[in-house]
């Protein structure tokens, strides 16, 4: 299975190919019945704690949930999350805690979290002052904390190099790094509230509780033949991947 959405947990594994089946595994990866998603093309996953149940965020924005015990029977279908363009991706999709799934699409102005068990508008949405002006919109929402506690902190960062923080429990967004830099990617270390971030020839690693940056050596790269975003990736120990494509000599 040549998996580009994928979501695990200690008990569950889901994959989907960007079409309208969702794969299932047990934690022994053992092949569980499929799920089968009507409309549009499967963009994001995010297993509820427990493994109960299964969000599915489409390309279009529709975000919903699933039955991992009954994968036939008919979803819960919450409030769509319009995307800026179909196809943008999406920044983030995970849940807080049983029920509560916070949901952002790239490119978008806001972050919003829904209620699992009500269909209709979200129950909390954060609020970017400084967005408006900003075309780039979101390219990243990540926890902050440790997984096998429910959290209540995000980490946002927008395609301008703006990094942010929201308590869900409160509206507005706090402003912690400014980058300096178009970011086309980046990964977070959510339990040491760390990240790096990137550009077409650029790399930047950040301290969200330190509020510092450091820009990492990356000399070597041309703009001109690195177009594509990088694949970034941080390790247990705080090590870090980069990787940027670039035509062949």
């Amino acid at each position: 299975l040549p998996a580009t959405v994928l979501d695990a947990t200690a008990d569950l594994v889901a994959a989907s190919r960007r079409d309208t089946e969702v794969r299932l595994f047990s934690g022994q990866l053992a092949r569980l019945p499929p799920i089968r998603t009507r409309g549009k093309p499967v963009e994001a996953l995010a297993i509820e704690p427990g493994a109960e149940r299964l969000a599915v965020v489409a390309s279009d924005g529709q975000v919903s949930i699933y039955s991992v015990m009954d994968p036939e029977s008919k979803p819960s279908r919450l409030r769509r999350s319009h995307p800026v363009e179909e196809g943008a991706g999406v920044a983030g999709a995970f849940f807080l805690t049983a029920g509560r799934l916070v949901v952002a699409m790239r490119g978008d102005k806001s972050a919003v979290m829904f209620d699992a068990e009500v269909r209709g508008m979200p129950v909390a949405e954060s609020l970017w002052p400084s967005m408006a002006t900003c075309e780039a919109g979101l390219l990243t929402l990540a926890a902050l904390g440790s997984a096998t506690s429910s959290s209540e902190t995000l980490f946002a960062l927008d395609g301008a190099g703006q990094a942010r923080v929201w308590d869900v429990r409160m509206r507005c967004t706090v402003n912690m790094l400014n980058l300096g830099i178009q970011c086309t990617a980046a990964t977070v270390d959510s339990t040491r509230w760390t990240f790096v971030a990137a550009s077409q020839d650029s790399l930047i690693w950040g301290d969200l509780r330190a509020q510092r940056t450091v820009a990492l050596p990356v000399l070597h790269l041309d703009p001109a033949l690195s177009t594509q975003a990088p694949l970034l990736g941080m390790g247990p120990r705080g090590s870090i991947l980069a990787c940027w494509t670039a035509p062949r000599a």
